[in-house]
């Protein structure tokens, strides 16, 4: 073998010792993101719930009524009819580490101007702050979704979701119960104050979160800059809306009208347990914890089941029927002291919605194609906001107008009739897909088009919406977090 062979030879064997870089999403380092990712979850759920267990104190504390009161939960929703759009494009532009530096920002500042003006004992700037929190914690859900794809794949990218989403039940949950107890041991706006700490520290969370993804890049790519995964990505445009199927806009308006139920009653159902049935806030607060109680803990297990049997729209209809029930039941029970069978209703609503939440939002991907899908999830979230915007509005409305069951008599009859709604469009979505052959009835429903989107890519989608939740659903979320997963 002569000098030149020798030295070929050697050139191969020092190419063939160079080891690929090292992908930190296969070590150990990704179930610290998941950790991260969960306090970040749990302090952002905990502090979009602060004012429904305190609903009585806060009227007080700030001398308004119920329909003011109400109001901060729409002001939470109203920037979030047109933000989806907005942060979508932003995402799609930059990249989202940047939106997770500015979104979690403007939480900050939204919470804190909240909890000062609650301090103050000012109301406008309390409706201020509830915005500008709004806007940066739901903007927050997407960014913090898309991290997880990033992160993880297949059974753990749907385990990596599903915790996310418990931790965020959890945080639900913890504030139910402990903000009336912080509130009767020190003051309501210490309690305010709790929320503004909870997001100081996912803002700082959010800054590791930042520079761990970056790690993850930098493992990937080493030096080489990354193409931009996001160029060539679905735009939304308003000229896709009339590319939208029937059964689509009929599973949106069944959301919406069966989520505006569970929702805007959690937000009244602190008060409604104290002058109804005579609770203390403290035990008003642990009840209220019933229906999302239920839901974390009945999802995962009611989504397996979905996936055997199919029949989504049946099981649809069955928990938009029982909700109604419930709220019927509501209305026939007399006032009393502390009675036990009302707590049996609020657990029904929350066996009712994880059930509702899981058949709905798994049929969902198989109405539109992969053209529209950004534009479908995009529409529905604003949507849902429009909702969550009005129907509060609606009830503090109701309950300053009218005098029977102490104002929650028509608040009722108001409930009954948005479930009976989804009955309604239930029925007519079944209807539908019976003449078109009964897909998304089935167990293995048929895509739109199915050449559109892999398998893989819809069980994506089915996986993020059947553990739902959260703080008022997150459609477009899915959408975007599908653009970039694929493309990455």
């Amino acid at each position: 073998m002569d000098t030149k062979d020798v030295d070929q030879h050697s050139s191969i064997e020092n190419c063939n010792s160079v080891k690929p870089p090292l992908d930190i999403r296969k070590t150990r380092t990704r179930f610290c993101m998941l950790a991260l990712v969960s306090v970040f979850c749990f302090g952002m759920y905990y502090t979009h719930d602060n004012p429904a267990p305190l609903e009585l104190q806060l009227i007080d504390e700030l001398n308004i009524d119920n329909l003011r009161f109400n109001l901060l939960f729409s002001a939470f929703s109203f920037p979030n009819i047109f933000m989806p759009i907005i942060f979508g494009y932003l995402i799609d532009r930059f990249c989202v580490r940047k939106i997770i530096y500015t979104v979690s920002t403007i939480a900050l500042i939204g919470q804190g101007i909240f909890a000062l003006a609650i301090s103050l004992k000012n109301y406008p700037t309390a409706v201020i702050g509830r915005a500008l929190f709004g806007i940066g914690a739901e903007s927050l859900e997407l960014a913090q979704t898309i991290i997880l794809v990033n992160w993880f794949t297949g059974k753990e990218l749907s385990m990596s979701i599903g915790l996310g989403n418990s931790i965020s039940f959890l945080g639900i949950m913890m504030n139910q119960n402990l903000q009336p107890i912080i509130a009767d041991h020190t003051s309501v706006s210490f309690a305010i104050w709790v929320g503004f700490i909870l997001c100081t520290i996912f803002f700082f969370t959010s800054i590791f979160i930042v520079k761990l993804d970056k790690k993850k890049d930098d493992s990937i790519f080493g030096n080489e800059k990354p193409e931009n995964a996001e160029n060539g990505n679905e735009k939304f445009t308003f000229r896709d809306i009339k590319k939208l199927t029937a059964s689509y806009w009929l599973i949106i308006f069944n959301y919406l009208s069966t989520a505006s139920v569970v929702y805007c009653f959690s937000n009244i159902t602190s008060g409604y347990f104290q002058i109804r049935f005579g609770y203390d806030p403290m035990k008003s607060g642990n009840i209220m914890s019933a229906v999302f109680g239920v839901c974390a803990f009945l999802s995962p297990f009611i989504g397996f089941i979905v996936d055997r049997i199919g029949r989504r729209l049946i099981l649809v209809i069955v928990s938009c029927f029982f909700i109604m029930i419930a709220h019927i039941l509501f209305i026939v029970t007399p006032d009393s002291s502390e009675p036990i069978y009302p707590i049996f209703y609020l657990i029904l609503i929350g066996l009712a919605y994880s059930v509702h939440s899981t058949a709905l939002w798994s049929a969902l991907p198989f109405t539109v194609d992969e053209k529209v899908l950004g534009t479908a999830y995009g529409s529905s979230y604003s949507l849902s906001n429009i909702g969550f915007f009005t129907v509060p509005l609606i009830i503090g409305t109701l309950q300053e107008n009218t005098k029977t069951m102490h104002g929650y008599f028509w608040v009722g009859i108001f409930f009954i009739l948005l479930a009976f709604t989804g009955v309604c469009t239930g029925l007519a979505l079944l209807i539908i897909d019976k003449k078109k052959g009964g897909s998304l009835n089935s167990k293995s429903p048929h895509i739109a088009q199915p050449n559109s989107m892999n398998f893989r890519s819809k069980r994506h989608f089915i996986h993020r919406f059947r553990s739902f939740g959260n703080l008022n659903n997150h459609h477009y979320i899915s959408a975007k977090v599908m653009h970039h997963s694929n493309s990455l």
